[in-house]
Formats: C-alpha cells, sequence, structure tokens
C-alpha cells in the first residue's frame, strides 16, 4: 500500500507540472521526459492490469495522457513503441511463471486513442 500510494502521488504531481508547461523541464524535451514516456506508455497497459497499480489510469489524468500522446506523435517515440511486444514478450507471456497455464493476454490497447488530438489547445501539434 504505501508504493501503490507513492506511485499515484508522483503522478498528482507530475499532472498538476503538466498543467503548467509542454514537458517536463519546459519547452524542450530532455532525458526525463524519455524515461517517463517509457513508463507511461506502459501504465495502462501493464501497471494497471498486471500489476494492480489501479486507482486510476493514464488516460484519467488529462495532463499526463495528453503529454504522453505528444510524444507518441514524434515518431521517435511512436514508431518505437510496440505494445504487441510489450503484451506478449514483456509481460504477459514471457514473464509468466506457470508455463502450463493458459495466458491471458489483454486485446487493447485501442491504438486509435493514442492518434487522438490533445485536448490542451496550446500544446497541439
Amino acid at each position: 500500500e504505501y508504493y501503490y500510494d507513492v506511485v499515484f502521488h508522483r503522478l498528482d504531481w507530475l499532472e498538476e507540472r503538466l498543467s503548467h508547461q509542454r514537458y517536463l523541464m519546459g519547452d524542450t524535451i530532455t532525458d526525463p521526459d524519455i524515461r517517463l514516456y517509457v513508463t507511461l506508455a506502459r501504465f495502462d497497459l501493464v501497471f494497471y492490469q498486471k500489476y494492480f497499480v489501479n486507482k486510476k489510469r493514464l488516460i484519467d489524468y488529462p495532463n499526463l495522457w495528453n503529454y504522453t500522446k505528444d510524444l507518441y506523435s514524434i515518431p521517435a517515440f511512436g514508431n518505437n513503441t510496440d505494445f504487441d511486444s510489450m503484451k506478449k514478450r514483456f509481460y504477459y507471456v514471457d514473464h509468466t511463471p506457470f508455463k502450463d497455464f493458459p495466458r491471458l493476454v489483454p486485446k487493447g490497447p485501442d491504438l486509435s486513442i493514442w492518434n487522438e488530438p490533445n485536448d490542451r489547445g496550446r500544446f497541439k501539434k
């Protein structure tokens, strides 16, 4: 429960921070943005579902969700985000400890929501 609270305290903090600026450190993508993107791209697919970090989904944080979609729309991020591989190779198949047990792999995410326009008008591309 402690770490559950820590995760959502930090997501709340990031949500507030991104309500005032486009990227974590201002108007330019920096290393912290790249590192955070890797976590956020997996959040609803893996952490929320498989690890029960399920107080809120990424999509329930408007600024974080639009920030993540902003980054995903950049080819260096979007072209290297492989949701299918995340599901099948890393989190739901290869790392499932029961080899003879049927594996439930999520059908989603619905990738169309990753390509929707941002709701933060000043941050639209």
